[in-house]
Parts: C-alpha cells; structure tokens; sequence
C-alpha cells in the first residue's frame, strides 16, 4: 500500500487523556511582546484603533466599507480597513461533517473526540492529518504555522 506505514505505533488511551489535559493546559490565547502591546493600547486609548472580540462568519464589501456579519447576518462593525482577523475555537473542527466519516471508515478516535493518528499524522489509509486534527500528536504546536511546517516534514518524510 503506497503511503502505508510499516509500523504504527498508536499511544495508549490513558496517555492521549494526559495529552490532552496537557495541550488543554498549555494552550495560550495568542500573545505580542510588550512594547506592541503598549503601542497598541495607546492607540486604542486615543479612538485611533478599536480591538474587537466577537465571531465574524462574513464580510461584506460595498461603498468602501467592510460589513463584518455574525452568523445572524447581523453588523457587528462596519469599517474601511481590518488590520488583523484571527482567532479558532478550541474545540475540533469540522465535527458536523467529520462525525458520518469517522463511522463509516471506523477511524479511530480518542476519549475526547479527536483523531488518533501515527507518528507520520496517518489517521487511515491514505488519510493523513495536521492542524488541531493531529494535535494529540503534535501537541499544542499543531495549530501554528510551525506546527503546520512539523506535520508537512512527518508526512512527506513518510511517503
């Protein structure tokens, strides 16, 4: 089988519960050195800047403004510039759609829900995962970009 692993070496339960708790634990909102902060909040002091904490499902381009929308199609704030949009939930993505093909290819799942995967992010035949998809692998580093650059080395590394 083209891509199979020769050996997969799977972690027990017990241990992907103790990772769990631990990227649960070691997972950080995000942070900028102090300096930015401080200019930051300078910034927001003044009215020059407005630093927003909500959950946008759209943006709407029209008469040169952005209309960021929530899942009502409700304004949340209308704009001329968007410096910087980001954000996840902590939960696992995509579980609506992902559930059916959990079961019907019985891909193995651990006690709270997410994959579990080899070394190389293998999930099944063929089937290879990064992001939060393979953080009980990765770690709390697999939703970054230097965890993206991790997974994409061990799965080209085991092809």
């Amino acid at each position: 089988m083209v891509g199979a692993e020769k050996t997969a070496t799977f972690p027990c339960y017990i241990q992907l519960s103790k990772r769990r708790e631990t990227i649960i634990q070691a997972r950080n909102k995000g942070s900028i050195p102090p300096d930015l902060h401080k200019a930051l909040m300078n910034q927001v002091k003044q009215g020059l800047l407005r630093v927003m904490d909500d959950e946008v499902i759209n943006a709407v381009w029209r008469d040169g403004h952005i209309s960021l929308r929530d899942k009502n199609e409700k304004v949340i704030q209308q704009t001329g510039t968007i410096l910087l949009a980001t954000g996840f939930k902590s939960s696992m993505p995509g579980k609506d759609w992902l559930m059916p093909v959990i079961r019907s290819h019985d891909l193995r799942c651990a006690e709270c829900g997410y994959p579990i995967v080899s070394q190389s992010l293998q999930w099944g035949p063929g089937l290879y995962v990064t992001g939060a998809l393979a953080e009980l692998e990765m770690g709390p580093i697999s939703r970054n970009i230097s965890g993206a650059r991790q997974a994409a080395e061990r799965i080209v590394n085991s092809l």
